[in-house]
C-alpha cells in the first residue's frame, strides 16, 4: 500500500503542473460591464461560441491579455464582429453597444509585410490578396462608401491597418454584416467570409459624432 501511494502523488502532481502550464499559456480577455474597466468583470478563456443566456454579456469595456481577439453580435462568431488585440475603454467608440453573444482568440501570426517593388504606404489600411500580407496589395485612406472595382476583384485575405480603427461591410453604403478591425489581421477569410464592398474609419471625433 505504501509502495502504490509513493507512485501515485508524483504522479497526481505531475498532472496538476501540467493543467497549470496549459492555463498559462491560454489566451485570455478581461470583459467588463463598464466603461473605463470598471463594473463587474470576467476572464474568458479560448473559445467561447456562447455566451450569457441569450442577452450575451454587456461589455463596456475589454482589456486583452493574450492574443487576438474575435467578439461578435450572434453566437458561433458570426453577425457584426470586433477584431482586436489591444485594450478598448469603451467599446461604443468603436460602434459596439449591442451584446457580444461570442468571443474566441486566434494565435498571434510573427511575419513580415511583402510590399513587392511598390512603395510602403503610409497611415492608411492595406488590402492584400493573399494571407500574411502577401501578393498583390491595395491602400486606402479615406472613407470609401461604395468600393471601387478594383478593391472588389482583389478578394483581400489580409489586412494592416497602419493608423485608426476601420469597419468593412459586406454592402454598400456600410450596410450589411460589418467586421471592425483595430490591428492586422493575417487571415481575413478565418474570421470574415463575406465579401468587402465598403468600408470606413471610426475613430476620428467626425466618424463618431455621424454614428450618434
Amino acid at each position: 500500500m505504501f509502495g502504490r501511494r509513493t507512485i501515485l502523488v508524483p504522479l497526481l502532481t505531475i498532472a496538476l503542473a501540467v493543467v497549470a502550464v496549459s492555463d498559462a499559456h491560454a489566451e485570455r480577455i478581461r470583459v467588463f460591464g463598464a466603461p473605463g474597466f470598471g463594473g463587474w468583470n470576467k476572464v474568458l478563456l479560448n473559445s467561447q461560441p456562447s455566451l450569457g443566456d441569450g442577452e450575451g454579456f454587456r461589455i463596456a469595456s475589454i482589456r486583452v491579455m493574450s492574443g487576438s481577439w474575435l467578439l461578435c453580435t450572434d453566437t458561433n462568431f458570426i453577425g457584426d464582429c470586433l477584431w482586436t488585440s489591444r485594450d478598448i475603454h469603451d467599446l461604443s467608440t468603436v460602434g459596439f453597444d449591442r451584446p457580444i453573444l461570442s468571443a474566441r482568440p486566434e494565435r498571434i501570426v510573427v511575419t513580415r509585410y511583402h510590399w513587392g517593388k511598390q512603395s510602403r504606404p503610409h497611415r492608411s489600411l492595406v488590402m492584400f490578396a493573399g494571407e500574411n500580407y502577401q501578393g498583390a496589395w491595395k491602400s486606402i485612406s479615406a472613407d470609401a462608401p461604395t468600393l471601387d472595382p478594383e478593391f472588389i476583384r482583389l478578394r483581400p485575405n489580409s489586412i494592416v491597418v497602419q493608423e485608426g480603427v476601420w469597419r468593412l461591410c459586406s454592402d454598400v453604403n456600410y450596410g450589411g454584416r460589418c467586421l471592425t478591425v483595430t490591428g492586422d489581421v493575417w487571415n481575413l477569410h478565418s474570421i470574415f467570409q463575406s465579401p468587402i464592398l465598403s468600408l470606413r474609419r471610426i475613430d476620428r471625433p467626425e466618424a463618431q459624432a455621424a454614428q450618434k
